[in-house]
Order: structure tokens, then C-alpha cells, then sequence
């Protein structure tokens, strides 16, 4: 069994987060090594020799490319001596001259071509380590840490993950343009907004009056005031009295689990 070390797990979270959302396959399930075939498997020995090995390949791919170049040098000093040695004729000397600077592009052009003979296998245990970097990933959605150590702009492109999931049409506004909107979804014809508000405070009710004006001014019936720790009970009552939605980051953890 392969053990990763906070350090791994974090860096792998980090990477997921940062730059992609993955499929919900590993959601709430620990991929195991015998799902991907690789139970006894060192898969740090592996990526230790499969770099090194790349690492050869690199500069046997640099050796071909400079014997188009270069390797006229070595083939005339091999020609030269072998000439000497066995008074070759100038055609023979040309010939062996030609042949000692194709072998040096062939000879560098096939050990550059060869494969990591364990390939299939490193594929395995990058698709593993990509898995549980998705279950990673799904996992710190889960904590509380997560929504609050995110900035205004991540928080509203987090929260359009989740409507999304719920099968809405979902549009990220511009920063600090369309009448303070940070979200437009849309279901089955029917237009709705969303106000992120990524506040450690609860929000108070001047935040939900602003979003009724919005709401007027574009027509639109209903909306949600999505925020990290709700609302004052002023902000509560007045949401209530006019069909605006409050969450707070429990129903974030909750509608990002479906």
C-alpha cells in the first residue's frame, strides 16, 4: 500500500484546485491501487526511473540533432585514422567517411526512439495519483477552511460550480459591473440572480434590500444571497418576505455534495 505524506497530499489538492474541476467518479470514494492494477507497486521507484530514463532520452535526442551538425567532425577523425592505418583510396575514404556520419545520426536516432519499457505501468500510476488528487479535491470541499480561505472572485466561481451541478445555465458577471450581480442562472426558461458575499460576518440587511432593487430593475422574481456565515435576523426576516433565497456556508457544503 502506497502512503502519501501531508506534504504529497497538499500539493496535489493545491494543483486540483487550482486548475481544474475533475468528474464526481472519486467523490466520496478512496480510489484503491487494485482498481488500477498496481497493488505492489513502488510507484516512487517508478517515477525515479522512468525520469531517469527520460533524462537519457533528452540528450540522446540533443546527440542526434547535433550529429547532423557536429558529426561530420568525429566521422572525418574515425575516417582519417582508419585511412591511415589501411591506405584507403579517397572513394574508399569517402565511403567510410559517410558511413561514420550516418551511423552516429542512426545510432543517437534509435536510442532516442526507444520507450520506457515500463510505460503501461507509469500510465497506471499516473492515472491512480490523478485519482486521488480528485478524491483530495472533493475532500477539502467538504470543510469550512475551504470556502473561507477563498477570495471574493474564487468564491462566486466555486459557488457557479455548484448551481451548475444543479442543472442550472449558469453566467459569471463581470467584477463590479451588471448592477452588482455576481451570477445569472437559468432553468427550464427561468431567469435568476445570485449575490456572493465570501463576509465572515453575517450579512446585514442593506446587502438584501440592494439585491430587491437589482431584482426590480431586472424583472426577475427570484434570487440568492449566497454567503459564508447568513444573515443578521433583520437580513433573515427580509429575504423571507421577499423570495430571496439565503444560504450560508452549510447549504454550500450540502448543495456541493449532491
Amino acid at each position: 500500500m502506497t502512503y502519501y505524506s501531508n506534504r504529497q497530499i497538499n500539493k496535489m489538492v493545491k494543483d486540483a484546485i487550482d486548475n481544474y474541476c475533475p468528474p464526481s467518479t472519486y467523490k466520496n470514494k478512496m480510489p484503491t491501487e487494485e482498481e488500477f492494477g498496481i497493488q505492489d507497486i513502488d510507484i516512487d521507484q517508478i517515477e525515479k526511473e522512468r525520469n531517469i530514463f527520460m533524462k537519457k532520452k533528452d540528450k540522446y535526442e540533443t546527440l542526434m540533432g547535433a550529429s547532423f551538425i557536429f558529426g561530420c567532425l568525429p566521422a572525418w577523425i574515425v575516417s582519417s585514422l582508419v585511412g591511415l592505418l589501411f591506405e584507403l583510396s579517397d572513394n574508399a575514404y569517402m565511403w567510410l567517411f559517410s558511413a561514420s556520419w550516418l551511423f552516429l545520426i542512426v545510432f543517437f536516432g534509435i536510442m532516442s526512439s526507444k520507450k520506457y519499457p515500463n510505460e503501461k505501468t507509469y500510465e497506471k500510476t499516473k492515472k491512480y495519483t490523478q485519482a486521488i488528487s480528485q478524491y483530495y479535491w472533493w475532500q477539502e470541499r467538504k470543510k469550512k477552511d475551504f470556502w473561507i480561505k477563498l477570495d471574493g472572485r474564487k468564491f462566486e466561481i466555486e459557488v457557479a460550480r455548484i448551481f451548475k451541478k444543479l442543472g442550472y445555465k449558469t453566467k459569471i458577471c463581470k467584477q463590479g459591473g451588471d448592477e452588482g450581480v455576481d451570477l445569472e442562472i437559468e432553468k427550464e426558461g427561468v431567469l435568476e440572480i445570485v449575490q456572493c458575499k465570501a463576509h465572515k460576518a453575517k450579512v446585514s440587511p442593506s446587502v438584501a434590500r440592494d439585491l430587491l432593487g437589482t431584482m426590480l430593475n431586472k424583472k426577475v422574481n427570484h434570487s440568492y444571497l449566497v454567503t459564508l456565515n447568513g444573515g443578521t435576523t433583520g437580513t433573515i426576516d427580509f429575504c423571507k418576505k421577499n423570495n430571496i433565497t439565503l444560504w450560508d456556508i452549510d447549504d454550500i457544503i450540502r448543495y456541493d455534495k449532491m
